[in-house]
């Protein structure tokens, strides 16, 4: 298998869409997730944590925190938020 090469002068220079992710990665039975635990009382004896969905894009880590982030903010007593990133590709390769 040879390497794939891009060259940056002639790249799209955005961001690509989801769709274009999962293409890339291994056709549109790939699943992209992105799961958040909310922190509340941090550094207490009694910290307590919950799971929550993102609010936003998720389709790379970076928007994931950004989203789980954005779901603390909008949350009472929230004061950190952890963002879980999984990718994962499922489609069949041949030749």
């Amino acid at each position: 298998m040879k390497k794939l090469k891009i060259n940056q002068n002639n790249s799209l220079k955005r961001v690509l869409s989801i769709d274009e992710m999962k293409s890339i990665l291994g056709g549109s039975s790939s699943t992209i997730t992105c799961e958040c635990t909310l922190i509340f009382q941090k550094g207490t004896v009694h910290e307590n944590s919950r799971k929550d969905d993102p609010i936003g894009d998720f389709y790379t880590p970076a928007l994931c925190t950004k989203a789980c982030n954005k779901r603390c903010k909008q949350t009472v007593g929230c004061d950190e938020a952890k963002a879980h990133y999984n990718m994962s590709a499922s489609g069949s390769y041949g030749s």
